[in-house]
């Protein structure tokens, strides 16, 4: 497989914010909290935002094409949030390929696209929270 500047770019741009940027902790330099609405960063594809309510849950994974991030929101259902984030990416020029649609037992999924990128989403119940799982391709 041939490397791919791009992806590994954005790859970076995810890992970065995912680690220091969208959390809704306070910073130890200024004392503000940060607000996990933010972009990720600016993308070749646009600005990719974040899931309303969400946090990060580990680290962004660049694989061949992929750039795969997961998100824990609390105090929605999967539909809720998974309808929340298709909304929120609707406002930033993204289009609906396909779904929301029932997943299974408790979960959503839908298709997103915008230019030359598909973003894949899926939201499950997990306890008391909602995972949300996001899978940027094409970059």
């Amino acid at each position: 497989m041939a490397f791919r500047p791009r992806t590994a770019a954005l790859a970076a741009v995810l890992l970065v914010a995912a680690v220091s940027g969208c959390s809704n902790t306070d910073s130890a330099e200024t004392g503000a909290a940060r607000d996990t609405a933010a972009p990720f960063e600016p993308l070749p594809s646009g600005d990719l935002p974040l899931p309303p309510d969400a946090r990060p849950e580990g680290r962004a994974v660049a694989n061949g094409g992929t750039v795969s991030q997961s998100f824990v929101v609390e105090g929605k259902t999967p539909e809720q949030a998974l309808n929340d984030y298709v909304t929120t990416l609707e406002d930033v020029g993204w289009d609906p390929l396909q779904g929301p649609t029932a997943s299974g037992a408790s979960g959503w999924r839908a298709s997103m696209v915008r230019g030359n990128s598909t973003l894949q989403i899926s939201s499950t119940q997990l306890g008391d929270n909602v995972g949300l799982s996001v899978q940027l391709t094409g970059a």
